[in-house]
């Protein structure tokens, strides 16, 4: 993180992960949304993807506000669920909990992964690997050190042929 915070300093490229606060604002509308689709009926648990966590502290954050808007009178347990750990096929709604009246919960799966996300294919079509398709949308992979200098280097090399 401290290269790309670095490179968003000298360049006009935009950040857009959890770092951001406008992210987060944003992704906070998701638990919104759940309690819109329920008539405002509080799940008892939301199982979030986890990373670094941005997911779930946003997740948190539509909650809260509603809570302290008088929308809702409490907030879900949240579950932060890392699937890499889990195995990549993994769905997250095969994640066991553990409480009180388990069956009678309402539980709600918030899913952004999938199998399909990074697989070996995706890097073969990426890098032109695959016969006989053309692979037209290719974003080819670029090895860089990861040190300051050699990714601008890089980057204003890609920058200037692209204007």
């Amino acid at each position: 993180m401290r290269l790309i915070r670095e490179l968003t300093s000298q360049l006009p490229i935009y950040l857009a992960n959890s770092g951001n606060s406008l992210r987060l604002e944003g992704q906070k509308t998701a638990a919104i949304g759940i309690l819109q689709q329920f008539d405002r009926e509080v799940p008892d648990w939301v199982i979030v993807p986890g990373g670094n966590l941005g997911n779930i502290y946003a997740f948190y954050k539509g909650f809260h506000m509603c809570k302290v808007l008088g929308l809702v009178n409490r907030i879900p347990q949240l579950i932060g669920h890392l699937s890499r750990y889990i195995g990549l096929y993994m769905p997250s709604h095969r994640c066991r909990i553990d409480g009180p009246d388990q069956a009678e919960d309402r539980t709600m799966v918030v899913s952004t992964t999938h199998g399909l996300k990074f697989t070996q294919s995706k890097t073969e079509y990426h890098s032109k690997g695959i016969p006989d398709m053309a692979c037209r949308f290719a974003n080819p992979p670029v090895q860089v050190k990861a040190d300051f200098g050699s990714v601008m280097d890089v980057l204003k090399k890609y920058l200037s042929e692209s204007s």
